[in-house]
């Protein structure tokens, strides 16, 4: 399995018991994210640290 496969996103979401819509997937290769996306994962590309931190504050409702 690798990525974008579905079956590997699956895989990782049963094996950690990770509920779609309350996991958070971060990537810089755009069909990973639209992978996770089609699976309902929130998702952030990946661009650099400072961009990713606030793609992410909303998310996990913390600042970095």
């Amino acid at each position: 399995m690798a990525k974008p496969e579905r079956e590997i996103f699956e895989y990782l979401l049963r094996r950690y018991a990770l509920t779609p819509n309350e996991t958070v997937f971060v990537d810089d290769h755009p069909p990973n994210i639209q992978a996770a996306e089609k699976l309902g994962l929130h998702t952030v590309w990946f661009r650099d640290a400072a961009q990713c931190a606030l793609a992410l504050e909303p998310l996990l409702g913390t600042k970095f």
